[in-house]
């Protein structure tokens, strides 16, 4: 099979896409699989030095959370996402996830500490991209479309796709 300068290009982006992804949530994903747990509380709202483009010039705000490690060590950590209103308030418990080698480095474990926003839309373009590329194998038949590395046929024939049953299993992905 010969391949194209295009399908080279379209392996990179996609490659870099996934590759991006992951690096956003490296130390989110780290910290939740392998840290260690503890209930904090939010014992201040931390008031940042940002404030919004609006009329009425508001700080942003994040909770400020106490914990105290498997050793007995008091650790504060502040949150890394601001918003005009903070999710929690002073006195709220909390989970936090912490490396004992660097607890100062926890993550509060709510949904909105997650940075699944940019790493979702990176991740959807990728997958995207991959369904697109792969209507187009199917569609066209020709080889020159065919990945560098020969994973999109491979993909192609363990799943028994054709360019009839494609669009059905697109748009049930979506819609799941």
């Amino acid at each position: 099979m010969t391949t194209s300068w295009s399908s080279w290009i379209l392996s990179f982006v996609v490659l870099l896409l996934i590759f991006l992804s992951g690096y956003i949530m490296r130390n989110s994903v780290r910290l939740l699989i392998t840290g260690k747990r503890a209930q904090g509380i939010v014992v201040e709202i931390y008031k940042s030095t940002r404030i919004t483009d609006g009329p009425e010039k508001t700080p942003m705000l994040t909770p400020i959370v106490e914990f105290k490690t498997a050793k007995g060590n008091k650790i504060r950590v502040r949150g890394r996402s601001y918003s005009l209103t903070p999710t929690s308030q002073i006195g709220d418990a909390i989970k936090v996830a912490y490396s004992k080698s660097n607890p100062e480095n926890a993550q509060l474990l709510i949904r909105k500490e997650f940075p699944l926003g940019p790493a979702g839309m990176l991740l959807g373009f990728a997958i995207v991209l991959i369904l697109m590329w792969i209507a187009g194998i199917l569609i066209s038949g020709d080889s020159k479309w065919d990945d560098p590395l020969h994973l999109l046929p491979a993909l192609i024939a363990r799943f028994h796709l054709n360019p009839v049953r494609f669009p059905m299993l697109f748009i049930l992905s979506i819609v799941i």
